[in-house]
C-alpha cells in the first residue's frame, strides 16, 4: 500500500472576489504572488518587531487589494432591488438598443442597496485575526507556498 502523499501546510485566507468572467469566486488572498513575494520581504526586515510588520503588511494589503476594480464586488440584500426610476432607466435603454443594434446589449444597473467590497476591506473586517494568524505562522510565509508549475506559469 502506498502511503497518500500529505500535502504541505499553506496559508490560507480566504475572500470574495470576481474572476475574469465576472463571477464571484473565493480567492486565498495568499495566492497572489506579489503580494506574497512582498510578506516575504516584509518578514526578513521585520520577523522581531510585530508593530512594524502588522503596519507594514497593513500597507501592503493596501497597495494589492485596496479600491482596486479587479478585486472589488457589489454586495446587496436578497432579493436585489432597483427603484423605479432605475426601470424606466433601464426599459428606455433596452429600447435605445433595440433601435440602434438589433438586440440589447448588456449593462449596468444602480441597485437600490448595495455596496461596493473589495479585498482589502474584508481582511480589515478581521484585521486582528489575520495578523495574529500570518505572524503566528510565519514560517509559512515562503517561495514554497507556490508549487513549481504556479511558480513557472508566474513568468
Amino acid at each position: 500500500m502506498s502511503e497518500k502523499k500529505k500535502d504541505k501546510p499553506r496559508l490560507v485566507w480566504n475572500v470574495f472576489t470576481k474572476d475574469r468572467k465576472d463571477e464571484i469566486i473565493v480567492f486565498n488572498v495568499f495566492d497572489h504572488f506579489s503580494f506574497m513575494n512582498d510578506l516575504i520581504r516584509i518578514k526578513k526586515k521585520y520577523k522581531e518587531d510585530f508593530e512594524k510588520f502588522s503596519n507594514e503588511v497593513r500597507k501592503s494589503l493596501a497597495y494589492f487589494y485596496w479600491s482596486k476594480y479587479e478585486w472589488e464586488i457589489v454586495v446587496t440584500n436578497f432579493v436585489p432591488r432597483i427603484s423605479a426610476e432605475e426601470l424606466d432607466r433601464l426599459n428606455k435603454e433596452k429600447e435605445k438598443d433595440i433601435a440602434n443594434y438589433g438586440r440589447f446589449v448588456s449593462t449596468w444597473v444602480e441597485l437600490k442597496h448595495s455596496m461596493k467590497v473589495d479585498v482589502y476591506s474584508q481582511i480589515m473586517m478581521n484585521w486582528d485575526c489575520f495578523i495574529n494568524y500570518l505572524w503566528n505562522n510565519l514560517k509559512l510565509v515562503s517561495k514554497t507556498h507556490f508549487s513549481k508549475k504556479e511558480l513557472d506559469s508566474c513568468y
